[in-house]
């Protein structure tokens, strides 16, 4: 007998373990595959996070210095406003400025709140509109009042007989908006009390720097015998 007839009962078994070595072997190579895949799938993965964080940081830096170009033409969330220094003569208002960047453009109106004779609350226009400066930076310029010689808001101590409080609404325009502020003076004891911290306008929600009201205050020192000097940036076209 030969041996092909000897194997031949055991071909259909030796051709299903053949079968099954194959199965097998393709099975493994799929999984290989497939964790290879995975890993690329993976490593692709990780390499758009980190391309999506850049580009959101970049994004981010461009966001800021488009913000800090634009606050450096129209003056961003700087303002000017109005603050009481007392002298050897009385109480003065003056201009001031806060921010990081400068306010540009600013101008003034003031009206004083009357009462008529009907009860009533009305403004009387008492000053400006009137051009102030054309560029306000605080450290450059600290104490400023348009140059004219019917500024208003001026109360000589002590206070004359029959004095009575009064109430200004005072408006400070800007390139970046107007900011109203509300200013109450009274006498009391033979000297001006101050009340000077209401704003609304665009700047509403905006707290103002510290600074005393003209009741807490002493003599200024840098004053000496007379008013503090004009100083401000004159106003061009």
């Amino acid at each position: 007998m030969t041996v092909l007839q000897r194997a031949w009962p055991y071909l259909p078994f030796s051709v299903v373990l053949l079968g099954a070595a194959v199965v097998a072997a393709g099975t493994f190579w799929a999984g290989v595959r497939q964790v290879r895949s995975s890993r690329d799938v993976r490593d692709l993965a990780l390499q758009n996070a980190a391309l999506s964080r850049t580009i959101a940081e970049k994004n981010e830096k461009i966001a800021d210095l488009t913000t800090r170009i634009m606050a450096s033409v129209t003056g961003g969330d700087s303002f000017a406003y109005l603050e009481p220094l007392r002298q050897t003569q009385g109480v003065k208002y003056f201009i001031r400025h806060v921010g990081d960047v400068p306010t540009f453009d600013i101008g003034i109106r003031i009206q004083e709140i009357e009462v008529g004779t009907d009860g009533q609350r009305y403004r009387k226009l008492i000053f400006g509109p009137e051009d102030v400066a054309r560029i306000l930076l605080r450290g450059s310029v600290e104490w400023i009042y348009p140059d004219s010689k019917s500024w208003p808001l001026i109360f000589r101590e002590p206070p004359e007989p029959g004095a009575r409080p009064r109430e200004f609404r005072v408006e400070l325009s800007a390139r970046n908006g107007v900011l109203v502020q509300r200013l109450r003076v009274r006498p009391v004891g033979g000297r001006w009390h101050t009340d000077s911290r209401r704003i609304s306008g665009s700047h509403a929600g905006t707290v103002l720097p510290p600074f005393d009201e003209a009741q807490a205050q002493e003599l200024h020192p840098r004053t000496g015998p007379s008013w503090i000097r004009r100083t401000s940036v004159p106003y061009t076209k």
